[in-house]
C-alpha cells in the first residue's frame, strides 16, 4: 500500500511576525515624520509671531524718535533727542534698571518685568486675526508672549542701543524645553541733531 504525503504550503510563525514588523515600519515610520513636521510648522508659527512682535516695538521705539524730529522741523519740539530724555518711555527703562513694553493699542510704553510683560491676545472672529497688546476686558485672554524692551544708551548721549526680547515656552517634539526666544536689537542715532 502506498500513501501519498503531499506537503501543505503556508507561512511559518517567523515570516509572518517578519511581515507584520516591516508593515509596521512602513506604517509608522512615516506617520512620525508627519507629526513631527506638524510639531516643526507650529513652532515655526510661533517663532515667526514672536519675530513680528519684537519688530513691532523697536518699529514703535524709531517712530517715537522721528515724530520728535518732526515735531523739532515744524517748531513745535526743542530738542531732538528729547524723545528719550524727557518722552514717554518710563524714567526707569532710560536708566536701564528696569525693562519695558510697548502698548499698540494706545501707543504708550510702561514698565514691566517678566510675567507683567505678558501679552493678552483677542482673536477677530471675522477675519482670523489676532492682536497682540495690553487689553483687558472678556474679549482678552493671556497669550503665550512675554515682551521686554530695555535701553542702553552710549557715552556720547547721541546713540542707543534697543533690544527686544520675546520669550513664550516651547513644547517641540513633546518635550517641553526651556522658553524659547527671539531677540531683536537696533542702534538708534540722534541723526537729526
Amino acid at each position: 500500500m502506498y500513501t501519498h504525503h503531499t506537503q501543505q504550503k503556508g507561512f511559518t510563525l517567523v515570516e509572518t511576525l517578519v511581515a507584520v514588523t516591516v508593515l509596521l515600519l512602513a506604517i509608522v515610520g512615516p506617520m512620525v515624520v508627519a507629526a513631527r513636521g506638524f510639531q516643526s510648522a507650529y513652532f515655526a508659527r510661533e517663532q515667526m509671531a514672536a519675530v513680528f512682535l519684537a519688530q513691532e516695538a523697536l518699529e514703535a521705539v524709531v517712530q517715537l524718535r522721528d515724530d520728535t524730529a518732526l515735531d523739532v522741523v515744524w517748531g513745535t519740539g526743542t530738542d531732538t533727542w528729547d524723545w528719550f530724555d524727557n518722552g514717554p518711555i518710563p524714567s526707569q527703562c532710560r536708566t536701564g534698571s528696569q525693562t519695558c513694553d510697548y502698548n499698540a493699542l494706545d501707543g504708550t510704553f510702561h514698565l514691566c518685568s517678566g510675567s507683567s510683560c505678558l501679552l493678552h491676545e483677542n482673536q477677530n472672529p471675522l477675519s482670523n486675526n489676532i492682536l497682540y497688546a495690553y487689553g483687558s476686558g472678556s474679549d482678552w485672554i493671556d497669550s503665550i508672549y512675554t515682551r521686554e524692551i530695555s535701553f542702553e544708551e552710549e557715552e556720547s548721549a547721541q546713540e542707543l542701543t534697543v533690544t527686544v526680547t520675546v520669550t513664550w515656552p516651547s513644547n517641540i517634539y513633546g518635550q517641553h524645553a526651556s522658553d524659547a526666544s527671539v531677540v531683536l536689537q537696533t542702534r538708534i542715532f540722534n541723526q537729526y541733531e
